[in-house]
């Protein structure tokens, strides 16, 4: 599943309040030694507390302290930020290589 972060006030976020549709898509900036791959789907907020706690180890492990969250308030929390997280639920995935 592909998760993301956004803060409430940000055009993401009030893009997803009118429709949950949207696409995720990665890749590298190797042109002919990767592939990239979109995901389309729904996207939908991730609220449940130890889905958050794992997603937040999760961002730890992977980047260090550069992102690393609290969890409170159903959201993640750094710098007194608030950020919702959101799964994109695929309806469907192409890769491109």
């Amino acid at each position: 599943m592909i998760h993301f972060t956004t803060g409430l006030a940000e055009q993401k976020a009030r893009n997803l309040a009118r429709d949950s549709r949207c696409s995720m898509n990665t890749g590298t900036n190797r042109w002919t030694e990767s592939t990239d791959v979109v995901v389309e789907g729904h996207a939908e907020r991730v609220s449940d507390g130890a889905t958050l706690e794992a997603l937040a180890a999760a961002y730890r492990d992977k980047y260090g302290t550069d992102w690393s969250f609290d969890v409170a308030d159903d959201a993640f929390v750094a710098d007194g930020h608030v950020a919702h997280v959101f799964r994109v639920v695929p309806t469907t995935a192409s890769a491109f290589a």
